[in-house]
């Protein structure tokens, strides 16, 4: 029997605890199946051990906005657009600011 993508990246994490993308992969895929807290947290495990993968930020983000979870977004958005900004990465920093952009609006 074929393994689900699920399982394939819940082995990959398992074996290499330190696999940044394999865990960012995984919370996709928790999102993807509607394991919505599994994802969050998953993400967060990843920006423990590596606080300069700034993509986990921004899906964590949209996530958490999709759930209305605005405040926990809002923090999850602003450490990445700090990172964004650390890391010199403009393409994520530009749409992280969009996003904190609609978080205001949203209230």
């Amino acid at each position: 029997m074929n393994k689900s993508r699920l399982e394939s990246f819940e082995e990959i994490v398992q074996s290499s605890p330190t696999d940044s993308f394999a865990h960012y992969a995984l919370a996709l895929e928790y999102e993807k199946v509607g394991r919505a807290d599994e994802a969050i947290n998953t993400f967060r495990k990843l920006l423990g051990f590596n606080p300069d993968y700034v993509p986990a930020y921004q899906m964590c983000g949209q996530l958490l906005m999709r759930l209305e979870r605005f405040e926990e977004a809002r923090r999850i958005l602003s450490q990445g657009l700090e990172k964004a900004q650390q890391t010199d990465n403009a393409k994520a920093r530009d749409e992280i600011q969009g996003l904190l952009e609609e978080l205001a609006k949203l209230g």
